[in-house]
């Protein structure tokens, strides 16, 4: 157990409480969906409550509440803490703008020199940013990996983007006949012949389906950091994609089932996808005279070669494919304007229309001639308890992500301390209350999360972890002050040997909801 609990705001500690008294637990959840309204090139802002109507599986919703349809303020996303000469690490969704966007370059499934070209074109995209565009920057390759997390330092993010090397992928060649059996004529058309052939096509069928699956599983990770983040949120994916369906000897693999529940996940999360494909206009004769042929041409080509993943997680969530162009950086930048004055609708469903089912979702704005971009629907899931094994398996998938988890909006700070001895740490640790589920249990609120401290290596080893269990059992005062101030836990911690940054994880037992921030240890 962890023994002692401060107040941000300097009052007396209080003390957990230990109860093991059942508690019945009400919730009421809103369902948030992120829109974006057009109306001729630019965001229609000033939209009020009464301009839309939201309908949950074709029936309308009450609006409970409605946020954005302003232009980014930087003022206001910029604003500070109260004490800035506190400096803390933070994992809440507030320390970026509204309108966040990630920036996903997949080295994965493209190749080299498309992504070469990708990445001067979006570098310079960010040379002709202007506003606050709160950006993150991730790459995929072997691994997924977050380049930058969000920021609306765009000089920052350039910089990084201009150091990233994609390097290689000895498992996923784009190229399989590379590292399968080489034509040769002296056996042409002998059955070695047709043996070597049928081994390049299992082969590379082979190496596609990795690719597909890496590039799944790398997109729901995403879907899953960004969730908890209310509102609207772009992914702009700059790839030539993964295949959908994949020929091999014998039959055909198709991932289309897979790719609509990757859509459909995102959708939950309220993420709109915006691929960019990053081949161009690819066969397209240049020294064709006839200008307005040349552009028929690379339309055609573009509408039979746009990929169908690209397509349909566009479709599904709400977002918008890109293909057939070489200006790869005005179709980043069309991407990045639907960050601009996006609105947040809110409803409550019905307790009873919780049915763990997809919900399809329709927003309508009372107005002519707009266009409307919005999710296509939400996971209507009751909430339940975890059992232990699925709590130490949501931790688990926590602590090997390189993503911080923001369900739990927390901050963490470290400051040098002498025990258990010195040149040991102090770790404080702030957590809103709010994103905690307590339950009523006569006049107090109880509730239970489990608590790890991980230390690492500056190349992400584990060197030594710990594990505390938190129970709250709150009376009326507490409740108020710390839902207002935040619970705060403080413990020690000996530095393991070659110590980078201390990762802090906390658990809501009962939701499943999950916090996480990465504290970067200061080295002398």
């Amino acid at each position: 157990m962890i023994g002692l609990l401060v107040s941000l705001s300097g009052q007396e500690p209080s003390r957990v409480q230990e109860s093991d008294k059942p508690a019945v637990r009400v919730t009421t959840r809103m369902v948030q969906v992120g829109v974006v309204v057009h109306r001729g090139s630019g965001p229609l802002t000033g939209l009020t409550k009464e301009d839309f109507q939201v309908f949950d599986n074709g029936k309308e919703q009450r609006i409970a509440a409605l946020s954005g349809g302003m232009l980014h303020n930087a003022s206001e996303a910029n604003r500070g803490t109260a004490n800035p000469a506190i400096q803390v690490s933070s994992n809440r969704a507030d320390k970026a703008a509204p309108g966040l966007t990630v920036v996903l370059l997949d080295a994965l499934n493209t190749p080299p020199s498309e992504m070469v070209n990708a990445k001067a074109q979006v570098i310079r995209c960010f040379n002709q940013i202007q506003g606050n565009s709160s950006i993150a920057l991730y790459a995929l390759g072997g691994k997924l990996v977050v380049l930058h997390d969000f920021t609306q330092n765009i000089a920052h993010l350039r910089q990084v983007l201009e150091e990233y090397r994609a390097g290689s992928l000895p498992v996923f060649d784009l190229n399989p006949g590379r590292s399968g059996l080489s034509p040769n004529g002296a056996t042409a058309g002998t059955p070695l012949d047709r043996m070597a052939a049928q081994a390049n096509t299992e082969l590379g069928a082979v190496y596609a389906a990795s690719r597909a699956q890496v590039t799944l599983h790398a997109l729901e990770a995403i879907a899953v950091h960004l969730r908890p983040i209310p509102g609207r949120k772009n992914l702009i994916w700059l790839s030539s994609a993964f295949p959908v369906s994949i020929d091999h000897i014998g039959g055909r693999q198709s991932f289309r089932d897979e790719t609509r529940r990757l859509g459909q996940t995102l959708t939950d999360a309220d993420v709109a996808v915006y691929p960019v494909h990053t081949r161009g206009l690819v066969g397209v004769p240049s020294a064709d005279s006839n200008a307005r042929a040349a552009r028929r041409a690379g339309a055609n080509l573009a509408s039979t070669t746009v990929p169908a993943s690209m397509q349909t997680l566009a479709d599904e969530t709400g977002g918008k494919a890109y293909y057939g162009t070489n200006d790869l950086s005005a179709a980043v930048q069309k991407a990045l304007s639907d960050s601009e004055g996006n609105y947040t609708i809110g409803f409550y469903p019905a307790e009873e229309s919780l049915d763990g089912k997809f919900h399809e979702l329709r927003v309508r704005v009372n107005l002519r001639g707009v266009d409307i971009r919005s999710r296509r629907g939400y996971f209507a899931t009751p909430e339940s308890s975890l059992t232990p094994e699925q709590r130490q398996a949501r931790l688990n998938e926590a602590v090997a992500s390189p993503f911080e988890s923001t369900a739990i909006p927390m901050k963490v700070r470290l400051d040098p301390a002498d025990q258990p001895k010195p040149g040991s740490f102090r770790v404080i640790v702030g957590i809103d209350l709010n994103g905690l589920s307590l339950a009523a249990q006569g006049d107090r609120r109880v509730g239970r999360a489990e608590m790890m401290l991980v230390q690492q290596s500056a190349d992400g080893r584990r060197l030594q972890a710990s594990d505390e269990t938190i129970k709250l059992d709150l009376p009326p005062d507490e409740f108020k002050r710390m839902s207002a101030d935040g619970l705060v836990l403080v413990k020690y911690v000996e530095p393991a040997v070659g110590l980078y940054q201390i990762r802090v994880y906390v658990l809501d037992s009962s939701s499943g909801a999950l916090g996480s921030v990465y504290a970067p240890v200061a080295h002398n």
